[in-house]
């Protein structure tokens, strides 16, 4: 763990400030897990680009089984509330982005219709505290919430590419 580093010093110098600043958030679920990563992405005019982890947040799956998109929209549910809370201590100009592997929950969260209670409770939430425009597909091996989701181990995050 002590080569597990997770920079917060997010723009550098300050007299250097980043002219893109774009907050990306992902969400993943597996039978262990639902998890939620949160990145902040500044891009200079000399072309250098940083991704930086913000926060991230994993939950066990509940005792109870249930479906793999149920548990990909309880995945997009936290990202929603990890989202806000990062967003409220930002500046509000900065752009955003919501990923999800899922298409049956990005469905849900996307389309204009009634579902069933269980899920309508969690779609009107993640809707109140985000655009539902904003939602996009990620695949899964690109989804740098499908780690946590699955479960690491100490030494993991080292080796880990995403």
């Amino acid at each position: 763990m002590s080569q597990v580093k997770i920079p917060r010093c997010y723009f550098g110098e300050k007299e250097l400030e980043p002219s893109t600043i774009q907050l990306h958030g992902f969400s993943d679920a597996s039978r262990q897990a639902y998890a939620a990563a949160v990145y902040l992405r500044s891009e200079w005019d000399d072309g250098r680009v940083q991704v930086e982890l913000v926060a991230s947040k994993t939950k066990e799956a509940p005792l109870k089984r249930q479906s793999i998109p149920r548990l990909e929209l309880l995945g997009t549910t936290i990202l929603a509330r990890l989202m806000n809370t990062v967003q409220t201590s930002l500046p509000s100009e900065i752009k955003t982005f919501y990923w999800t592997d899922s298409t049956t929950a990005l469905c849900w969260i996307t389309k204009k219709k009634s579902w069933k209670e269980y899920v309508q409770h969690r779609v009107q939430e993640i809707r109140q505290l985000l655009p539902k425009k904003s939602w996009r597909y990620c695949s899964g091996p690109e989804n740098p919430a499908d780690q946590p989701s699955r479960g690491l181990k100490g030494n993991d995050p080292v080796s880990c590419k995403l």
